[in-house]
This record gives C-alpha cells, sequence and structure tokens, in this order.
C-alpha cells in the first residue's frame, strides 16, 4: 500500500509528522508527499501563537510545533517522481486532490483555520473525515470537540489536532485491514452552530481580561463554584427524573472547598451522601461522606477515602453482598475497585481494574452477558470531555478489553457519564454530560439501544440546560430515597432551582 500525503509546503506541523509516521508504521506501507500550498492564514493568528508561547510557555512537542521539511526528506515528493502511484491520497492540508483520497477538515475548512475559527466564533470545532473517489465526497465521521482552554488560542487548537491523530489513525488502521476508504466505519457525533469569529487579537487580549477578573475573584465569595443539592426521591422508580424546574435543598459548604459529583447510597439500613470534597488548600479532592436522615442531611460531610490523587466521581454499586466503590482516580492512571470494610468510613483496593490508563466518571453497568465499565478518556492532546470509550469484561474483576478500537462515541455534546446508568421500563438510560459551554454547562439522557463486546450505540432522550443564574448542570444520581446533583454558579442558592 502506497500512501501518499498532502502537506503545506510552508507549514508543517508536528501532528502531521506524527500522522505520517504511524501510518507507515503498517507491514509493507510505503508514503510519499504532495506539497500543495494552503489558504491565506488569518491576519495576526501567527502573531498569537508567539504571545501565547512567550507568556504561557508553550510545550515544544505540542502538535503546532513546526516541524522543519528536511525532516520528511526520505518521503519521495510525488511531482518528481511520475512513476509513484498512490493508492490512496491523505489530505492533511484540505485543499488536495479529490480522487481516491481522504480529507481531514474542521468547519469545512483546513484543520488548523478552522478549529481556530470555531474557537474565536465560541462555537465547538467539528473535525469531519471526508472520503473521494472519482470526485465524489462521502462523509465518514463528524466529531465535535472538547475545547478545555479555549482562552489560549495555541491550547485550544492543539485539542482539535490531537482528535485529528486520533481520527486519521483509527480510519488508516481499517484500511490496513482491508477495508475500502469509502467504507471506513466511525464513530459520529452530532453538529454545531457557527456564529461570528472574532479578531485573533481580540481573543488573546479578552483571555488576559478573563485571566485577571479570575484571579481577582479568587480573594472574594462571589466565585463561581460548584454546588450539591439534594432532594428526598420525588421520581418513580420506573421514571424519569424531573430536573428542570424542580427544587433541591443545597448541601452546605463552609467557603473553603466545594462538593461536587454526589452519589447517594442506602447500605445497612443507613442512608449517606458521597461526593468530591475539594479544598481550595490543598488543591486535590477526596472522598467525602454524610449521612442522611428523613430530613436530609446530619451534619456535615467527612473524609472517608483520600489518596495522594485526586480522587472524585465515587461511584457505588453493589454486588454479591458487598458494596464497592469506583472513585476517579485518572491522576494515577488506573481504574481501580474499592470495598466497604467498615461503612461509611473504612475502604480497601480490592482489584485495578484498567491499568496505565487516564480514564474519567467510570461507570458500571452489570448485564446478562458481564460487566460494561463507560468513561472518558484523555488521549495525548485530547480533552477527556469529548470522547467515550467503553470495555467489557466477563466478571467484575475483569479481564477488561476495550469495546472497538477506540471512542465509541467522540462528540462534546454527549459523551462523557453524568452518573450511574438508570433502569426505567427495562431500557438502560445514560446520564451524560455536555461541556460544549464549558466543563460541565449541561447534561441530559440517552437511551442504550446496543451494548455488547463488539459496538455501542445510544439515542439522546432529554437535553436539560441550567436555568440562570446557574452555570452548570452536571450529574444526577438517586438511591431509594433520595436524589442529588451538582451546578455551577455563585452564591448559595436554597433550594438550587435548575
Amino acid at each position: 500500500m502506497h500512501i501518499t500525503f498532502v502537506l503545506d509546503p510552508q507549514r508543517i506541523s508536528l501532528w502531521q509528522a506524527e500522522a505520517i509516521g504511524h501510518a507507515l508504521k503498517h507491514p509493507g506501507w510505503s508514503g510519499s508527499i504532495l506539497f500543495r500550498a494552503g489558504p491565506k492564514r488569518p491576519t495576526g493568528l501567527d502573531l498569537v501563537y508567539r504571545l501565547e508561547e512567550m507568556i504561557y510557555g508553550l510545550p515544544e512537542d505540542r502538535p503546532l510545533a513546526p516541524v522543519e521539511r528536511e525532516s520528511l526528506a526520505h518521503l519521495p515528493d510525488i511531482t518528481s517522481r511520475p512513476d509513484l502511484k498512490a493508492d490512496l491520497m491523505v489530505d492533511l492540508v484540505g485543499t488536495g486532490p479529490v480522487r481516491n483520497s481522504l480529507r481531514l477538515t474542521c468547519a469545512r475548512q483546513p484543520v488548523e483555520l478552522g478549529a481556530a475559527d470555531a474557537i474565536l466564533a465560541g462555537t465547538t470545532p467539528i473535525l469531519t473525515l471526508t472520503a473521494f473517489a472519482d470526485g465524489e465526497g462521502t462523509d465518514l465521521a463528524d466529531w465535535p470537540i472538547g475545547v478545555e482552554a479555549p482562552d489560549v488560542l495555541a491550547r485550544g487548537v492543539g485539542t482539535v489536532l490531537g482528535r485529528a491523530l486520533q481520527l486519521i489513525d483509527l480510519a488508516l488502521e481499517q484500511v490496513a485491514n482491508g477495508t475500502a476508504a469509502r467504507d471506513i466505519a466511525l464513530p459520529s457525533g452530532m453538529g454545531a452552530v457557527r456564529v461570528h469569529a472574532r479578531a485573533p487579537l481580540g481573543l488573546f487580549l479578552g483571555a488576559l481580561s478573563r485571566r485577571i477578573t479570575a484571579r481577582l475573584l479568587k480573594r472574594s465569595q462571589e466565585r463561581a463554584r460548584w454546588m450539591t443539592g439534594w432532594r428526598v426521591n420525588e421520581t418513580a422508580a420506573n421514571a424519569l427524573p424531573v430536573i428542570k424546574g424542580g427544587r433541591f435543598h443545597l448541601l452546605p459548604d463552609d467557603g473553603k472547598r466545594f462538593y461536587a459529583d454526589p452519589f447517594p447510597v442506602t447500605w445497612q439500613g443507613r442512608s449517606f451522601l458521597f461526593v468530591e470534597d475539594y479544598p481550595y488548600a490543598t488543591g486535590r479532592g477526596v472522598i467525602s461522606a454524610v449521612e442522611l436522615g428523613p430530613d436530609g442531611p446530619v451534619g456535615t460531610p467527612e473524609p472517608v477515602l483520600e489518596q495522594a490523587c485526586h480522587l472524585s466521581y465515587p461511584f457505588l454499586f453493589e454486588h454479591q453482598d458487598t458494596l464497592y466503590m469506583v472513585p476517579e482516580t485518572s491522576g494515577r492512571r488506573s481504574v481501580e475497585l474499592w470495598r466497604a470494610i467498615e461503612f461509611p468510613g473504612r475502604w480497601e483496593q480490592v482489584a485495578t481494574l484498567i491499568d496505565d490508563i487516564d480514564l474519567g466518571d467510570a461507570t458500571l453497568v452489570e448485564r446478562a452477558d458481564g460487566w460494561y465499565l463507560l468513561g472518558a478518556v484523555r488521549e495525548r492532546w485530547c480533552s477527556s470531555w469529548d470522547a467515550l470509550e467503553v470495555w467489557q469484561a466477563p466478571s467484575l474483576l475483569g479481564p477488561w478489553r476495550r469495546v472497538g478500537p477506540g471512542p465509541v462515541m467522540v462528540d462534546v455534546h454527549t459523551a462523557r457519564p453524568a452518573g450511574r446508568v438508570l433502569t426505567i421500563g427495562g431500557r438502560l438510560l445514560r446520564p451524560f454530560q455536555s461541556s460544549s459551554g464549558g466543563y460541565g454547562a449541561a447534561m441530559g439522557f440517552a437511551e442504550i439501544d446496543r451494548m455488547d463486546a463488539s459496538g455501542y450505540g445510544e439515542t439522546v432522550k432529554i437535553r436539560l440546560n441550567p436555568a440562570a443564574p446557574l452555570k452548570g448542570l452536571h450529574t444526577y444520581n438517586r438511591s431509594a430515597g433520595f436524589e442529588a446533583i451538582d451546578v455551577f454558579g455563585t452564591g448559595k442558592p436554597d433550594p438550587i432551582a435548575p
């Protein structure tokens, strides 16, 4: 298999060089280059990149890092080698030939420029991979990308380029296995609305202003923060919760921390609310719990699990008369199973379910064919907001194997889990986060249509946006007696009205 890669001779970036390197690791593959000039770059874009590099100290191995043309000198230039016949062209510029090629674009523009345009416009960048055969184009995937640092343009664009590298890798892996380019099957997502763009320098100056404002707000009590709300369970066991327009009581904090990721649980006749407890002084979350009496919390949350890494999302579940917890331990690149040995305050680690992985919000589901684990995985250069991976095992202790070669979904609007999967009328409903407007900006529920060892599919049923003045609606969980949510906002609203 001979692949010709289309590049702009004036601007070759590290992500493109890595895409070429990954492709040519396939046995029997060879490569060449077709240089094709890209479109004119927006005024001020490269200046902003240079200013950000000076101020924020961007890493040398960032996706946008320039690569010298000479570093690809081992690949022949196809214009000087008419004897080379490409089996497939991979267009990494967005302006290459359309015959027998895969073209990668963002917002239908060259990837880097489309990503910058979307970030400047305040909308979601959408990566599109298109297969061309005889001039006819077929879109293979649309990936709405999560941008965690939109105020630093080089970082935001780099996040999109990280997913671009993954998208090309997954597509060419299928080609290596014998799939024709037009028949490549990849997970996809929903679209996004474009708005008018801002100038690059305007974004840069606005980012500096917001950073100064954020530092000032850190010294006041009016900074936005996460808050947890609870209520006595108002939802029938076989119904979706009514969150919009509902009322939740605030779980008070002392102003020195926030509480998030609430998981209510009833065990051995007692009900507790487990939360991520994040003290500002340490900057590292612990898992805390407070007992729930008939009228709500009895006292304040007390730590029940603390480790050397940040802990959050205390996923609790019962199995074979034992209470387990899978807290998020992505900081040490593991998914860990813990068991209650003295409820609620003593826990011991039983096993590491998955090792060497940065996986957030691990959510387990037991089915007739075994166990499934859904989570948000952070890959190199990528966000953890926009990709859902699914793992499957015959038993709780494994062995755990990934469903598919990569994410089953890439969509910042729906991918990341937001609580336990609900069983309603025999259907599985998955709470999801939407972070297109910032982390945990909104949430919703999707029905799982398919989940087996070879694939996953779902249909969105409900989308929920927080009511002003709240700016985030992030997690929902319930037990036999209580429901809980967390929200993002200012002040101390009681009741919380999402």
